[in-house]
């Protein structure tokens, strides 16, 4: 019984949210003038276009809200949340 609640309580997790691969499968409710989307974890988030200044890849975490490490970088003292490559 615990097992097949939590295969359903999955399922609703995964369901209820837009996933992808890369950002550019994100479609939705965004305002593309001041926002971007992202794919994080798989999952599509509307970031803001302003990403925080940083001078190294940690200072990236918070703002990614992530600990994959391969989720969160610092490209031209910028930002970036998702993977590379990413739009």
């Amino acid at each position: 019984m615990k097992t097949f609640v939590l295969c359903v309580l999955g399922l609703a997790l995964v369901s209820s949210s837009y996933a992808c691969t890369i950002a550019s499968e994100c479609t939705g409710s965004c305002d593309l003038s001041s926002n971007h989307w992202a794919c994080i974890n798989h999952a599509c988030v509307c970031r803001p276009n302003s990403n925080p200044a940083c001078s190294q890849k940690d200072d990236c975490r918070s703002y990614c809200q992530t600990h994959h490490e391969h989720h969160y970088h610092c490209i031209d003292g910028r930002c970036k949340c998702g993977e590379l490559g990413d739009d």
